[in-house]
């Protein structure tokens, strides 16, 4: 299936980052270990259901415009290279390495990337409406590393003072309260949903044969974002060294012989979740 507009896919070749995800995400699909999901050929479990370092595929979901529907593709491709911690995982490691990947995904997609069309594809294309381009513009003369730790502390703690802190304009202050206010709705609920997810996989053994593992979801202990942005760099550093493993063999020891790895839960992305609710799973995340 040809999902994405190869014109607009194409210029991830542009940044060495990019071109080493779109080369690694290219190759999965043409090993099989990928695939792509539709809402028609899906149940709706099927089709939400996600874990993109094993059996979960890419997700094709309508936009409004093929630019808007290769950025966001690009940025389930992105989390497919990123770290993704296993059910086993201790829940600091767990907890923190999805949300991580969920932070960086979206700079190196609705960041990196966008901005890469912006300056080369479609010039009359209202690229100021993504507003997370406004804010990226103002900030990419930062190095990586800093602005995925700023962010990363965003996504899990609400805090955004470490990423008001690299802004060096009030323009660039205005934007990144824009992408606060915007996001700050979208990374509560994911908070919640991977600890919902993770409260499933407590009690249970998992055993499984370490060699199915890919680079990027082998077994490890990261207690902190910063370990955790450092691990994904150095996985981003490796995207050319040919991969071994096979997600699909592993979410099957992994699922227990269920089709998914773990029990379908609904999550609002546009509401609201009450502190009260989120904080005990932040605390949690400091000890």
């Amino acid at each position: 299936m040809d999902v994405l507009n190869p014109h607009i896919l194409n210029h991830a070749e542009g940044h060495s980052l990019t071109q080493g995800i779109l080369k690694a995400i290219k190759e999965k699909l043409q090993e099989g270990l990928l695939h792509y999901k539709t809402k028609e050929g899906s149940s709706p479990e099927q089709f939400l259901y996600w874990y993109p370092s094993l059996n979960s595929g890419l997700p094709v979901v309508p936009k409004k415009d093929a630019i808007h529907q290769s950025i966001y593709m690009f940025h389930d491709m992105v989390h497919t290279c990123l770290y993704d911690p296993l059910p086993d995982s201790d829940f600091q490691t767990y907890i923190l390495g999805k949300m991580v990947g969920e932070a960086m995904s979206q700079l190196i997609a609705d960041g990196i990337f966008a901005h890469l069309l912006q300056a080369n594809y479609q010039a009359d294309y209202p690229y100021k409406k993504r507003y997370y381009i406004q804010m990226y513009t103002h900030l990419k003369s930062i190095d990586i590393r800093s602005l995925s730790i700023a962010l990363a502390h965003f996504a899990v703690f609400d805090n955004r003072k470490p990423l008001i802190a690299l802004c060096k304009s009030s323009e660039a202050k205005k934007w990144t309260h824009v992408f606060c206010n915007l996001y700050a709705k979208m990374f509560q609920a994911d908070l919640w949903w991977n600890d919902q997810i993770y409260q499933q996989y407590q009690g249970k053994t998992f055993e499984y044969n370490p060699e199915y593992c890919y680079r990027n979801n082998k077994k490890t202990s990261l207690n902190t974002i910063e370990d955790i942005v450092d691990h994904n760099l150095s996985l981003l550093q490796q995207l050319d060294v040919p991969e071994t493993g096979n997600g699909l063999l592993l979410a099957k020891q992994l699922s227990q012989g269920n089709e998914f790895v773990y029990s379908f839960v609904q999550v609002n992305y546009k509401k609201k979740i009450d502190p009260t609710v989120l904080n005990p799973i932040r605390m949690k995340l400091k000890q």
